[in-house]
């Protein structure tokens, strides 16, 4: 069975947030190249995660024009 956008996408910010606090946590220890890469990975998953969510505010406030 599948699992509704909402509940996925819930799903999908949790995670992200949690890779965030790891890098926080572990960065220190971490390679300084490796630690770059990783975070800018979550970046660009909250950017593209973002876009999403304004592509469809987007759309909301074109209907309501």
């Amino acid at each position: 069975m599948e699992m509704p956008a909402e509940e996925r996408e819930q799903d999908r910010t949790e995670l992200l947030i949690e890779k965030m606090a790891q890098l926080r946590e572990r960065g220190d220890q971490m390679d300084p190249a490796e630690r770059r890469r990783q975070a800018e990975k979550v970046a660009l998953e909250l950017s593209a995660m973002l876009g999403e969510e304004a592509d469809g505010d987007e759309l909301s406030s074109d209907d309501e024009a």
